[in-house]
């Protein structure tokens, strides 16, 4: 393959395009350990941080026909975490953090009423039902503004609407709420 553009050299090595053995390069077929890929020429350096800061939307409750009711809110793109506690016999909090393009319709459409092949509000749906029917309280945080600071530049506001932009926010969540160990997460992964 002569010519190709894009893609990662990795890439290009796994597909024959960047590299030959007659060129004493490693051959196509042959992937790149950890260490190799340590001793490869660094082009750039990725230096990021996301702030946005939580706020208290209320709590979720169970209706008149145990169907979940969340507070009403926007048609706007953002994050939004649940917060499982006050369980009898309930050690930590549970979490789950999640993003869309528009919270109302998550909510109050997807996880209220999820369809049968929507996985993941199902799942949600379920584990938050248990929740509250046992005794829990579940309180929903919402954030529709995140701002993002790159390494020698002005801060800016990350474009929640953009899909990238809101899952480096959920997963500067992810990450932390990890790290902190303070809970346990309900997200998969």
């Amino acid at each position: 393959m002569t010519g190709q553009v894009g893609g990662s050299r990795a890439d290009r090595l796994m597909t024959g395009g960047a590299s030959s053995s007659a060129h004493g390069r490693r051959p196509a077929s042959s992937t790149l350990s950890a260490a190799e890929v340590s001793d490869l020429k660094e082009l750039d350096t990725v230096d990021v941080s996301v702030r946005f800061a939580w706020r208290d939307a209320a709590p979720v409750t169970l209706d008149v026909q145990e169907k979940l009711a969340f507070p009403p809110l926007q048609q706007i793109a953002g994050l939004y975490r649940l917060t499982l506690v006050s369980r009898p016999g309930q050690r930590r909090p549970r979490v789950y953090i999640g993003e869309t393009d528009n919270l109302s319709r998550r909510l109050a459409g997807n996880n209220r009423n999820p369809g049968p092949s929507q996985q993941t509000s199902l799942r949600v749906n379920a584990f938050l039902r248990e929740h509250l029917g046992a005794g829990g309280v579940v309180q929903l945080a919402v954030t529709t503004v995140a701002m993002v600071q790159l390494a020698d530049r002005d801060k800016q506001e990350l474009d929640l609407t953009r899909k990238a932009a809101r899952l480096l926010t959920e997963s500067a969540a992810l990450i932390l709420a990890r790290i902190t160990d303070e809970s346990d997460i309900e997200n998969l992964g």
